[in-house]
């Protein structure tokens, strides 16, 4: 055998090693990123209840002005 055939095996190996990291990154790259997206979908949340709850509060302010408003007026007839 020659040199280069003696390091045959060996670079083999290493490249098994290399790939076998290479897919365990991409599992965790995989992992990773479902989690960020999933804190991304948590942090959106309560800004849309909060969003909603303010919506509703002003819809029921104006309902009570108009409300006020209307009494009024039947107060001044």
């Amino acid at each position: 055998m020659t040199a280069l055939e003696d390091r045959l095996p060996a670079q083999h190996r290493e490249i098994h090693v290399i790939l076998t990291d290479n897919q365990h990154v991409d599992a965790t790259h995989v992992a990773l990123k479902q989690v960020l997206d999933a804190s991304h979908n948590e942090l959106d949340v309560p800004g849309n209840v909060a969003a909603r709850a303010r919506a509703e509060q002003d819809a029921k302010v104006r309902v009570l002005e108009r409300s006020v408003k209307a009494e009024a007026s039947v107060h001044m007839k």
